[in-house]
């Protein structure tokens, strides 16, 4: 089971994409740690919910030495960037819009079946899905203070396949112009889409 100390712990962007990796190897050749994953047990949640997109969009949150430090609670902020020397510079607040009902129905399918359910929709169509679920957490994010915080905006698709990777980028970018449509007060507000390599400025 992952642990609090795991998952609290700094880490560069280079560290903390190893972390990632390492731990999603071990996690998918363990079947019960694998169940613990999909049902968001224990630290499960804050790895999956956070730590992916975290790590996915660390060098746009910070220098290549500088370190992140997630936290766990509910401070108005999910993560703390440090500089080589330790000190304070910036903090993360991490969206993750999701069907919180869906998304448990399709574990229980996943588990008694081997797959969750099935979607017909044309390539590239993941994210114009659940478009309208991101853009109302970013509209109930824009009405809140992050003066002192990035916003990470974290877009939840199902995996894509390589011929949906050019679609999916544009109907990412066409998001994030939506996305701009709204004023946050916040330092930066940056939109990821795994697995899309690059992030997308929305703010900042």
């Amino acid at each position: 089971m992952i642990t609090q100390e795991e998952i609290e712990r700094s880490r560069t962007p280079a560290e903390l994409r190893q972390f990632v990796a390492k731990t999603r190897a071990r996690v998918e050749a363990d079947p019960n740690e694998l169940k613990s994953a999909r049902r968001k047990v224990g630290f499960y949640k804050m790895f999956v919910d956070e730590i992916i997109p975290l790590a996915l969009a660390a060098d746009y949150l910070c220098e290549s030495n500088d370190r992140l430090q997630p936290v766990h609670g509910n401070q108005g902020y999910d993560v703390v960037l440090l500089d080589p020397a330790g000190n304070q510079k910036g903090k993360v607040e991490i969206a993750k819009p999701y069907d919180g009902k869906a998304n448990a129905e399709d574990v229980k399918l996943l588990e008694k079946r081997g797959y969750g359910e099935i979607k017909i929709q044309d390539l590239g169509a993941g994210l114009a899905e659940v478009a309208a679920l991101i853009i109302r957490t970013a509209r109930d994010k824009s009405i809140k203070d992050y003066s002192d915080c990035t916003l990470l905006i974290a877009g939840v698709i199902a995996p894509p396949f390589d011929c949906e990777l050019e679609p999916l980028a544009k109907s990412a970018e066409l998001l994030c112009e939506d996305l701009r449509g709204l004023k946050y007060n916040a330092n930066r507000v940056i939109l990821v889409v795994p697995p899309l390599p690059q992030c997308y400025v929305v703010q900042g």
